[in-house]
């Protein structure tokens, strides 16, 4: 399944669905939720010129204070606009040529630097940008080299001037699943594939037939997803089997695990499973082993995205039907667990210090998309 389709399946997770009744995958899993304590944010609705930007289904960059930069799906553009949603400058679109996108998979500023980093895994290529006051600048293009079957995911240029590579790797041998691991390297002046630092589990699989007839493995796409996210030089990764984290820091090469304890599973009932059921129809009629997967899993993913940013680490939960979204926010210091009350249909694109950053659907994630920002009291 293509980028754009599996990124619609996380989004139709976290969304929910207005016409089916609420449902509860857990409900000692939802008194843990309200129990913590609240931080309190204000709903500011960021008003983005849809004549301009025509598709907004991917992430939205922050990290420069008062800057936000969107992708256009619709024709691989991107963007970068005031905090306030006024548009400042348009580039990229799609082409082949520099500064132009067969596909745009990631979008990574550095603000020290003023620099807008894009990957474009189609074109194996990284283009980067100068950032100015009202505009971007074309500063250079980065042809990628061949990682034979290590599929590159995003690209982090860390301030002690070393780059690190995320790739996936997912190998199968008669009919077995032999590695599925998510790897950190280094990388030299050319991108090449320097020395490993870093392993984890990859997203969890789901077991299908191939061409042959024979028994494949492949990611699930309602299933526990690993997620990652860079900030300062540190790298945050989780499984969403949990709400355990670990964080790689690249300057001591050291991983600190952050065990979150009395967690109540995020448990699956027969009701959930009659909404996925009815609400997939058409991917189970293509794929039909996802009707077994919803009927016998017990317990369900608990995020489908995480994002570090300051001293904390946010996890957006999905909602499988809830009237209320969530987002968990970890202090990193004081190790406590917070929550903060969101739209159920918000998708969190982004946390700065001013707040969280994402977007809403008039229905479901069809119709007319609307950029938020819930900013912090």
């Amino acid at each position: 399944m293509n980028q754009i389709n599996i990124y619609i399946i996380s989004i139709l997770l976290l969304f929910g669905c207005k016409e089916v009744k609420q449902t509860q995958p857990s409900s000692e899993f939802e008194k843990y939720i309200i129990g913590l304590d609240e931080v309190k944010v204000s709903k500011t609705n960021i008003d983005i010129d849809r004549e301009q930007v025509r598709s907004l289904l991917s992430r939205i960059d922050n990290r420069i204070t008062e800057r936000i930069f969107l992708i256009d799906y619709s024709d691989w553009s991107i963007f970068t606009a005031r905090r306030d949603g006024v548009l400042l400058d348009k580039k990229g679109g799609q082409g082949k040529g520099p500064g132009e996108f067969l596909g745009i998979n990631d979008l990574h500023t550095y603000a020290e630097e003023k620099v807008l980093q894009v990957f474009d895994k189609k074109m194996k290529r990284l283009t980067y940008y100068n950032i100015h006051a009202d505009s971007l600048e074309l500063r250079n293009t980065v042809q990628l080299p061949n990682y034979d079957y290590y599929y590159l995911q995003n690209v982090f240029k860390g301030n002690n001037g070393k780059t690190i590579g995320i790739f996936r790797v997912l190998r199968q041998y008669g009919g077995k699943n032999s590695e599925n691991k998510i790897y950190a390297y280094y990388l030299d002046e050319e991108f090449k594939m320097k020395e490993k630092m870093l392993e984890f589990e990859g997203t969890e699989l789901i077991e299908t037939k191939g061409l042959d007839g024979g028994k494949r493995f492949r990611e699930n796409l309602f299933g526990n997803e690993t997620n990652w996210s860079f900030y300062k030089n540190k790298l945050y990764y989780s499984n969403a089997k949990n709400l355990s984290f670990s964080v790689f820091d690249f300057k001591t090469e050291k991983v600190t695990e952050y065990k979150i304890q009395d967690i109540p599973e995020n448990v699956n009932t027969d009701e959930t499973t009659e909404l996925m059921i009815s609400r997939y129809k058409a991917i189970i009629d293509i794929n039909p082993e996802y009707e077994d997967y919803f009927k016998d899993r017990k317990t369900l993913p608990y995020f489908s995205s995480i994002v570090a940013s300051n001293d904390f680490l946010y996890f957006p939960l999905t909602t499988y039907g809830r009237e209320k979204g969530y987002i968990l926010r970890f202090n990193l210091q004081t190790k406590q667990m917070e929550r903060i009350e969101t739209q159920p249909n918000f998708f969190m694109k982004g946390v700065n210090q001013a707040g969280i950053f994402g977007t809403t659907a008039e229905q479901d994630y069809y119709g007319e998309t609307s950029v938020w920002i819930l900013e912090f009291e």
